[in-house]
């Protein structure tokens, strides 16, 4: 049987949860397309996001491209042919989206677009 402190560390340990703010989903972020990936994570980062760490478990970074994989542990492919079309995981509470870029050049990568993979909302 439960004795009073018990009920009173129970009673506690509710309150504080009840406390906790929720993890709502992020919507998904507006950034111009053309803007330069390093813009793009600077941005993210002063919104709250953050690079997934599910991205560097499984890199698809094609041979010749492991320089984007090594300077973004985000990533999470990057193509060796074509326009060079990369994708980087970020995420936020219980958002995750892709970020799509095109480039060779590691410092010059741009974005293409920002797609939501998984508990995004609408704006």
């Amino acid at each position: 049987m439960p004795t009073a402190i018990h009920r009173a560390a129970l009673a506690i340990a509710g309150l504080a949860f009840l406390a906790m703010p929720a993890r709502a989903e992020a919507p998904v972020p507006r950034i111009a397309k053309g803007t330069l990936y390093e813009t793009v994570r600077a941005d993210l980062s002063a919104l709250g996001w953050r690079p997934s760490p599910a991205a560097a478990e499984q890199s698809g970074c094609s041979i010749g491209r492991e320089d984007v994989c090594k300077r973004y542990p985000e990533a999470e492919f990057c193509s060796g042919t074509g326009m060079g079309a990369c994708g980087f995981l970020w995420s936020k509470n219980n958002t995750l989206i892709q970020v799509r870029t095109v480039g060779e050049d590691p410092a010059a990568l741009t974005l293409q677009a920002i797609a939501c993979r998984a508990g995004c909302r609408a704006r």
